[in-house]
């Protein structure tokens, strides 16, 4: 029997075709003519065996004896294809991908945090007082006391060891501060309004406690004018009733002088009785006219103590507009300043996150580069190496190293991962 030399079962030769021949007095079998040429066979030694126990095959390499070995690809694929429409983390058996420069984070979780933030942000920037040491309590300038945190923005970028740390504290910044940019304005037409409204608050006070001030006088005055009329009216009709006696008297004497014998002459107390007459009428006259004063004044009296009781309900309601829109400005004032305050100390905190960003990019690269070169020195170090128990040595030290270098790679910052692709942690799979 020849060498076998060609890819395949050695040729076998036999006399004949048939299932059983005759050589001489022995009956040969197919059975036996093929197990006598296989036991008499050698392996070929000028080139590559593709024999049944090929190292190409899976037999060849001995996971036929290992079942998770020989069944892990195909294990593997299913569970692929039972994840196809699942997020993909990760899966040895195909070439890792790289990052597509926007981000590898888990968006939903970012927006959440996002969304937490801005909350607490627009909870706290309008009331809380600047605190720049801690996080206790201060006064916020409208009779309350809130708590600052901006501690907590400058602690989470004091406390970011790497680069995806430091770009999230960043981010938290700049949203801040585009909180800021948009409640600022808010707040400076609030102050506006509230000084307008003060403004017009004290003009309408003023206004009010002058004509307050009116209508006191003229209720004074108009009770001095009444008691006056009323004791020229008391002295008109006690005169007129004076009058009215004499001209009675006047009249008992012409009776008399009318019924005496002879006759007398009445004619000068006829003269006097129209004096006496003309003179009533004329106290008459006054004494109407002034009835008619006094119940003018009376009448300004009333109306000036009514306008008065209108005027006190509105200079009650000025002063509390005045009162409230005086508090609005003192508040309002009070939360554009501390704005203002917490805008500075973050575009300081904004500029000190970009050059820590910068800084510890440079170090996570530095890092990441170094675990690279080691990681790409194994995986040729472990192509070469035939031994199998230095292979396994070497594939622990790339799996444990692989590892530290995808768990490095998700915490930096989005320029960093845009430079690398994650390693598979199974240079079998790899």
């Amino acid at each position: 029997m020849t060498a076998v030399t060609m890819p395949g079962l050695p040729k076998l030769q036999l006399k004949q075709n048939s299932a059983t021949s005759k050589t001489g007095s022995t009956s040969t079998t197919l059975k036996a003519s093929v197990s006598q040429g296989l036991a008499t066979a050698q392996r070929a030694t000028g080139g590559v065996s593709y024999g049944i126990m090929a190292q190409r095959t899976a037999v060849g390499s001995g996971a036929i004896f290992n079942a998770k070995q020989f069944n892990s690809n195909s294990i593997a694929m299913q569970r692929y294809q039972l994840n196809a429409n699942r997020v993909r983390v990760n899966n040895n058996v195909v070439a890792p991908k790289a990052h597509n420069c926007q981000s590898s984070d888990n968006k939903f979780m970012n927006t959440l945090a996002a969304m937490q933030m801005l909350n607490k942000t627009l909870g706290s920037l309008v009331t809380a007082k600047t605190d720049k040491s801690s996080g206790t309590k201060q006064p916020d300038g409208a009779g309350g006391t809130k708590t600052s945190d901006m501690s907590g923005v400058l602690s989470q970028l004091n406390s970011a060891k790497t680069s995806g740390d430091v770009q999230t504290a960043l981010q938290g910044i700049k949203d801040k501060l585009a909180t800021i940019e948009t409640e600022t304005p808010k707040l400076q037409k609030e102050v506006e309004e509230a000084k307008a409204n003060e403004e017009k608050a004290k003009t309408s006070l003023k206004t009010t406690n002058e004509s307050i001030d009116t209508e006191k006088q003229n209720v004074q005055k108009q009770e001095g004018q009444i008691n006056k009329l009323g004791s020229q009216i008391s002295s008109l009709e006690t005169s007129i009733g004076d009058i009215s006696k004499q001209i009675l008297d006047v009249d008992t004497q012409i009776a008399k002088a009318m019924g005496a014998e002879p006759k007398q002459d009445t004619s000068v107390l006829e003269s006097k009785k129209r004096s006496l007459e003309a003179l009533k009428e004329q106290k008459e006259t006054e004494l109407s006219e002034t009835k008619q004063k006094k119940a003018d004044a009376e009448k300004s009296k009333s109306d000036s103590e009514a306008k008065l009781k209108d005027l006190n309900a509105d200079k009650e309601k000025y002063t509390k507009e005045l009162q409230d829109s005086g508090k609005t400005v003192k508040e309002s004032q009070a939360k554009l300043e501390k704005m203002e305050t917490q805008k500075k100390e973050l575009e300081n905190a904004q500029t000190s996150a970009e050059k820590k960003l910068e800084t510890q990019s440079q170090k996570d690269v530095k890092s990441l580069n170094s675990m690279k070169t080691k990681l790409d020195g194994y995986a040729k170090d472990f192509a070469k190496e035939t031994n199998t128990d230095k292979k396994n040595k070497i594939s622990e030290k790339y799996t444990a190293l692989a590892k530290e270098f995808n768990s490095t790679l998700a915490d930096t910052a989005t320029d960093v991962k845009c430079q690398y692709s994650e390693y598979a942690t199974d240079l079998v799979k790899s």
